[in-house]
């Protein structure tokens, strides 16, 4: 079983990227979660069946940036598959270079994301065993 992380600060976009990831019927959970702390917690919570997670992470938050939830994540020995991709407004290249060095990120999204974004990451080798294929 796959369930989506959505993690960002900004209201609208949580509640944007919401509707974008029902549209594209995935038909996987999705838990939100405005702080990155919040996340961290969740995913150290007990589980009651073996669940991967797919995070997509805003990098500019307060209190606990997305660049700080993947330092906690890559300390941290969890007995599933985390797939993090950065989802973000930032237009800052360094950020896209971190991203892409970082062996726990899989993808940078800018946002708003959208179905064809999404459809993107249902494709990747890594995750497609989640995603039937249907003809």
């Amino acid at each position: 079983m796959l369930r989506i992380l959505l993690v960002d600060d900004d209201a609208v976009a949580l509640m944007l990227h919401s509707k974008v990831l029902e549209k594209a019927q995935l038909n996987l959970p999705v838990h939100q979660f405005k702080k990155g702390i919040e996340a961290l917690d969740f995913l150290k919570s007990p589980l009651s069946e073996p669940t991967d997670f797919l995070l997509l992470l805003d990098i500019n938050m307060p209190e606990m940036s997305g660049w700080e939830v993947l330092e906690v994540l890559s300390r941290s020995h969890f007995p599933f598959n985390i797939f993090v991709f950065m989802v973000t407004s930032s237009v800052d290249q360094s950020d896209r270079v971190k991203a892409e060095n970082n062996d726990l990120v899989m993808g940078y999204i800018e946002k708003p994301f959208s179905k064809i974004t999404l459809e993107g990451i249902r494709n990747h080798e890594a995750l497609q065993q989640y995603f039937p294929q249907t003809s």
